[in-house]
């Protein structure tokens, strides 16, 4: 999948999880707590710190975005028609850009184990780690499964007129609805054949990282600034 490869290749892949967490909450805090315009210069950032420091393709960024992208424009659009108000609309499509710039860029730069492994040290909860490891490695295996049948489906011309688009469609739903109900099953009697009765998923030890003192000291500079910059605009320090 392009998604892995991009993981894998990316220019931060050997930087500390703890470090591009920490950068990671610095973005989400301000777009929870900061109006459009900061949350935009900080999705510029973002943005710019993954395709041009990660070096990760801005088309390959695009197509992840698009989804997101649609997404929110009917939520803007659904908010203004029923509010009215289109400041508010904006505030929430940039809002919601800005932490998911802030995850995928956590997501693109360092592989899923090695972001699990990072949290089991910290004492992150099992069932938690298990059900994030299961999410993630079942939506590749989703995704795999919808592409072969659609293959299949375009190989006999299933895509040909509106109605052959409406009939494939929903031939591929069927198919999927009942791949998840099989994998379910299997899933379960595969973990039932080991003897797995909760208690942690075992990953392969990851590659081990070293903290980059200055890169850590800069980000926690970063945290001390923007606390600051809030803590004195509550005093209504200008």
């Amino acid at each position: 999948m392009f998604f892995e490869e991009v993981v894998y290749a990316n220019e931060l892949r050997h930087v500390h999880p703890g470090e591009k967490i920490l950068f990671v909450a610095w973005v989400m805090s301000v777009a929870f707590l900061t109006e459009w315009p900061i949350q935009l210069v900080v999705l510029g950032v973002t943005v710019g710190v993954l395709c041009g420091v990660a070096r990760v393709p801005l088309r390959v960024y695009a197509r992840i975005l698009l989804a997101p992208l649609l997404f929110l424009a009917l939520g803007v659009a659904v908010i203004v028609y029923s509010e009215k108000s289109f400041t508010e609309g904006i505030g929430l499509f940039f809002r919601s850009l800005t932490v998911f710039s802030g995850l995928s860029f956590l997501f693109l730069t360092t592989p899923m184990v090695d972001l699990l492994l990072f949290l089991r040290r910290f004492r992150v909860s099992p069932l938690f780690i298990e059900l994030a490891f299961l999410t993630y490695r079942y939506i590749f295996l989703l995704m795999e499964f919808v592409e072969s049948i659609q293959l299949a489906q375009n190989a006999r011309l299933g895509y040909g007129s509106f109605r052959q688009r409406l009939y494939s469609l929903a031939l591929l739903v069927s198919a999927l609805f009942l791949w998840i109900v099989q994998a379910i099953e299997e899933i379960q009697i595969e973990l039932s054949a080991r003897g797995y009765e909760g208690g942690g998923i075992t990953f392969l030890e990851g590659e081990r990282y070293l903290l980059h003192y200055g890169r850590f000291a800069l980000l926690l500079a970063l945290h001390g600034v923007w606390i600051g910059s809030l803590f004195l605009a509550r005093r209504g320090v200008p």
